[in-house]
């Protein structure tokens, strides 16, 4: 062990030889979207009934930037979209699954993964399924480092978190990395997500950003990105307007 004299804590994972014992981190578009550098990310996707458009948000963002970035893409739906149908017919034969109704424990699914491989999980409309809930927070707790040296990046839809008052639903959204917030039918939203997070920005500023993103059209979506390396890039209007 080195001393260090200098009163700046050092990063670790920076350190010679460590990159043996790292995951094999693989973000092809870190460049072109600068989420990361790891691709393994938690994301919540806010959006009211009606037209906010949330699976199509999701979906735009999945392909603008992670197209070849994951070994699996794994849906699991309360119900079968068209949206979900096309979107996985764009993909390669044997790349993904989907899942509609029941969802397989955090072993279960893993059990015949590879090692070193990377996945991307998606959860829609499992709000009032309380006992899919607790799966589905077992997979954001643990899935993230799965399996061994690969990773998990997982997509929460869902219409309002604030009617998620469980233990649960506060668990759930105290992993979240990132959170999509499309047109919502309740700006109450908005003051939750500033109150709980500390965004360092104001009720008032986090509504005028989320006004700027979803006022012209429904297909906009405001993006919260909680581990930006660069404070100027934790807010953005759809992919590359930064706020």
């Amino acid at each position: 062990m080195s001393e260090n004299n200098n009163n700046q804590p050092k990063n670790l994972y920076e350190l010679e030889g460590m990159s043996t014992f790292k995951s094999n981190w693989y973000n092809p578009n870190f460049e072109k979207h600068h989420i990361g550098p790891n691709p393994y990310w938690k994301m919540m996707v806010i959006g009211g009934s009606g037209i906010s458009r949330k699976t199509s948000g999701t979906l735009n963002f999945i392909m603008e930037f992670w197209s070849g970035t994951y070994d699996g893409i794994h849906l699991f739906l309360a119900e079968r979209e068209p949206l979900y149908d096309w979107f996985t017919s764009q993909l390669p034969p044997g790349s993904w699954t989907m899942s509609v109704g029941e969802i397989p424990s955090v072993k279960e699914f893993y059990k015949n993964k590879e090692e070193g491989t990377s996945h991307l999980l998606i959860f829609d409309d499992q709000m009032n399924h309380s006992a899919n809930m607790k799966i589905i927070l077992n997979y954001f707790l643990y899935a993230r480092k799965l399996p061994k040296k690969g990773g998990s990046s997982l997509i929460f839809i869902c219409q309002s978190p604030t009617g998620m008052a469980s233990s649960v639903g506060r668990t759930l959204r105290q992993q979240m990395s990132m959170f999509m917030i499309k047109r919502i039918n309740s700006l109450s939203v908005i003051g939750m997500l500033a109150d709980e997070f500390k965004f360092g920005k104001t009720k008032e500023e986090m509504l005028q950003m989320y006004n700027y993103c979803n006022a012209d059209s429904p297909d906009n979506w405001l993006l919260i990105n909680l581990e930006a390396r660069n404070p100027d890039e934790i807010f953005r209007k759809n992919y590359y307007e930064f706020l």
